[in-house]
């Protein structure tokens, strides 16, 4: 489902449950770098901290990113850039993101899952 404003549409990557295992969202993003967080659940009980990376599919192999992007979970939207690599563009692959919950403390586990939506703006801007 997307989102229109008057500058653009907010599409959505999906929501996945965050845990301590990579979760990819099901679809790509479409080469855009601003993306609109929103997370659901109980992470305001812990100090909860998540890893988002990029996962990239070209030719049949999914080469994941060695960096990453620590993320705190907040019950307000956040707006987050990440660029889009203009080599991996001329490629033709595709670009999908990840995360992962950072290990908490043991017995305490808190249940929270992440919406991603990426901005698109009009052709004509």
């Amino acid at each position: 489902m997307s989102f229109f404003d008057g500058f653009g549409e907010w599409v959505s990557l999906g929501t996945v449950s965050v845990s301590n295992e990579w979760s990819m969202f099901p679809l790509p993003t479409h080469q855009g770098d601003s993306f609109r967080l929103s997370w659901k659940g109980k992470f305001e009980e812990s100090f909860s901290q998540v890893y988002l990376r990029e996962m990239f599919l070209s030719e049949g192999y999914i080469l994941p990113s060695s960096e990453w992007i620590r993320l705190y979970p907040n019950s307000e939207p956040s707006l987050l850039y990440i660029p889009f690599l203009s080599t991996f563009h001329f490629q033709q692959g595709r670009r999908f993101l990840e995360v992962k919950k950072k290990t908490s403390r043991i017995g305490f586990d808190p249940a929270f899952s992440l919406k991603i939506e990426e901005f698109k703006p009009h052709e004509n801007l």
